[in-house]
């Protein structure tokens, strides 16, 4: 479980909030020490005969290292996993609870958006590799056979009705559902009136619509692209040619599904019992626009996108090169430079183009990748009411926009590791910077927590729903990301809701957690580049960053490099000799090669320091609908003000020191990390 702070923690584990103990990291089954929701039904999914197979998550060392009181993102992950494990209901094969309401008491509840769990699935093994953690390694278990418990006759994963009461809001965007006979449940539209208080109305509707159709298990094509990345993360550990073929199948019953344009495809408006048919004639089936088309076509396209980069599998670049195009000429969602159109939805929009990226990325289109990179810089921009220094991204691109949503962030710091992986720019300055301050930030330690909970019991006693519970919340979410802090606050007390968080966000900023720490170095052929400058530990080489207490990063080399470059940092300018590089303690020249200093070939057992100025300026950022003044040190905010009042942000005034401070941490590194 987790361990209590003791006084011989040092001032960043204190700040950081939590210790998962050796006494965690147990791999045996003990019992769950939570009161949850029990569902009134049996769980009935499509498929019972189900495989059994050993779990992968065990192929690495641990080592103990003394490291820089910064951000290590080892650790983080190790803190998500506690959220991504603990915040869901063994009762439910452990189901994600959605939403995390404050109060009095702070509680978590079931509802209809529960159907991000996949998230949470194709995030936990990434992280698992990042960290080397165990904890609550039953978890992996249950959701595997869940997997493949949901995959029907036709190879599509079907959500059950029977047992999870509050299934259903996904039938009201949907104009039918596509039955195995050929015919079509018509979904009537709500009214207006009906959709201000859409959890009420989901539900009642739903239950209609499910007791009106017979439908027990349904399917749609968001779900089922979530699927696949969770199995091609699978796929990556074990090898187990279950997954692959499984993935095959679903790609290829997908394709049977779409409605083909030629140079461009789309799934109508449907959700899908097993064995679905219909007439693609049928008015019902009119190629949907704006953000119904996106959520249904936009967030497919990364699954097919990615499973054809690592495999080479033809129909799934056909399906996500023809889902491309619909979404980029047919959806009416993004500008001619890929700015944000329709909505305006900021994560809808980042969310389907980073599939596109991956697709870009897989056939290598230099054009379309230069559109995403235009579409990218207009995201980042205060056009789209972002601050590029914090990296404060808006819930709606309304530079007025008051919140901050997590996926945004999540995907902006994803977006930019991965178009400079993809070579379409030079974005890792970003993605370094945004991770150090707002990312790191909206990730809920203890201390964060904790004044959560001080300010819950200041509000109305509230009685416990039968899909909620109130047992050990704080202690299940320390982890989870928020999906409305401000500038300066966590959670600030600024809605017209008690909704906390909306678990899509600790979903998406876990998967986007191990896209930063997976690019801050690469490693190919002998060749070691060092992208960003945050603490890490790999196969190849050990990277300790003081920043930002002093401009210092040391690195141990511990497999010879026939060529080491190391980005520099952002405040220093290209060409310049203010940097000192020293070799086992010999000055070493360098040159350089666009943001990069070239350290020529360097052996296993070597030691490199490289040490440059560090100093702090104070600068005016516009964030929603306030203006603030922040210090920044590097490239790491150091201060803010006004300071937040309920839940504070920024809290760093112990990074303004010139005298770093250390910690004790278990070093991982996986014998094959997964390349994901």
């Amino acid at each position: 479980m987790i361990a209590r702070l003791s006084a011989t923690i040092s001032l960043g584990a204190v700040l950081f909030g939590i210790s998962i103990g050796a006494n965690a990291e147990q791999t045996k089954k003990e019992p769950w020490p939570y009161k949850d929701a029990t569902p009134d039904a049996r769980i009935e999914y499509v498929r019972t005969d189900i495989p059994d197979f050993p779990l992968p998550f065990d192929r690495g060392r641990t080592y103990e290292s003394l490291v820089p009181d910064t951000l290590d993102l080892a650790e983080r992950a190790r803190l998500a996993i506690n959220a991504l494990t603990n915040a869901t209901n063994p009762n439910q094969d452990h189901e994600q609870y959605f939403s995390l309401y404050i109060g009095n008491p702070l509680r978590m509840a079931h509802n209809f958006s529960d159907w991000c769990t996949p998230k949470y699935m194709e995030a936990l093994p990434l992280l698992r590799d990042v960290s080397g953690s165990k904890y609550n390694l039953r978890v992996d278990r249950v959701w595997m056979d869940v997997v493949l418990k949901s995959i029907g006759p036709d190879g599509l994963f079907y959500y059950p009705i029977v047992g999870k009461p509050w299934y259903g809001k996904e039938m009201w965007w949907a104009n039918g559902i596509a039955r195995a006979d050929g015919s079509v449940f018509v979904v009537e539209k709500p009214n207006e009136e009906l959709l201000q208080d859409l959890d009420t109305y989901a539900l009642s509707h739903a239950h209609s619509v499910i007791e009106e159709s017979g439908i027990k298990q349904f399917t749609h094509p968001q779900p089922c692209g979530r699927i696949i990345n969770v199995m091609t993360v699978y796929y990556l550990y074990d090898q187990n040619p279950i997954w692959d073929d499984m993935i095959r199948r679903m790609i290829d019953r997908m394709l049977e599904l779409v409605i083909d344009k030629g140079e461009y495809c789309y799934f109508p408006p449907y959700l899908y019992e097993p064995n679905a048919k219909f007439d693609p004639k049928n008015t019902l089936a009119e190629m949907p626009k704006g953000l119904q088309g996106g959520e249904i076509n936009g967030r497919f396209i990364k699954a097919p996108a990615l499973y054809y980069k690592m495999t080479g599998y033809e129909p799934a670049r056909e399906l996500a090169g023809k889902l491309t195009n619909y979404m980029l000429r047919q959806a009416d969602y993004f500008g001619p430079n890929g700015e944000f159109t329709g909505d305006r939805h900021f994560h809808a929009h980042t969310n389907y183009i980073f599939g596109i990226l991956e697709y870009a990325a897989a056939v290598e289109d230099r054009d379309l990748l230069e559109y995403i990179r235009k579409s990218y810089e207009w995201a980042k921009s205060p056009e789209a009411g972002s601050s590029e220094l914090v990296g404060f991204f808006p819930e709606t691109a309304d530079p007025s926009y008051p919140t901050s949503e997590g996926c945004a962030v999540a995907d902006m710091v994803a977006w930019a590791v991965k178009l400079s992986a993809a070579g379409a720019g030079d974005y890792y300055e970003d993605a370094e910077r945004w991770g150090r301050n707002y990312f790191s930030e909206i990730q809920l330690t203890r201390p964060r927590v904790n004044d959560l909970v001080r300010h819950g019991k200041t509000m109305e006693t509230k009685k416990l729903l039968n899909n909620e519970t109130d047992d050990g919340v704080a202690e299940r979410n320390l982890g989870a990301f928020a999906s409305w802090s401000t500038g300066n606050e966590w959670w600030g007390g600024h809605r017209d809701t008690d909704n906390l968080i909306m678990h899509c966000c600790t979903g998406n900023a876990t998967r986007a957690l191990y896209y930063l720490w997976r690019h801050i170095l690469d490693y190919q052929d002998g060749a070691l580049r060092v992208n960003m400058l945050l603490n890490r530990a790999s196969p190849w080489v050990d990277v300790f960053s003081h920043i930002p207490y002093e401009g210092k990063v040391r690195l141990e080399v511990k497999k010879d490099c026939t060529s080491l470059m190391v980005h520099a940092p952002e405040w220093v300018p290209s060409g310049s000799d203010e940097i000192v590089v020293t070799i086992d303690g010999r000055k070493h020249g360098y040159t350089w090669k666009d943001r990069y200093l070239d350290l020529g070939s360097v052996g296993a057992g070597r030691e490199v320091i490289l040490e440059f100025a560090i100093g702090e300026r104070s600068v005016p950022v516009n964030m929603g609908d306030r203006e603030y003044t922040v210090v920044v040190k590097g490239n790491t905010v150091v201060h803010i003000d006004p300071p937040g009042r309920v839940s504070p942000i920024f809290q760093r005034d112990h990074y303004r020191s010139n005298q770093v401070r250390w910690r004790k941490v278990q070093r991982y590194v996986s014998d094959e990390p997964i390349l994901y």
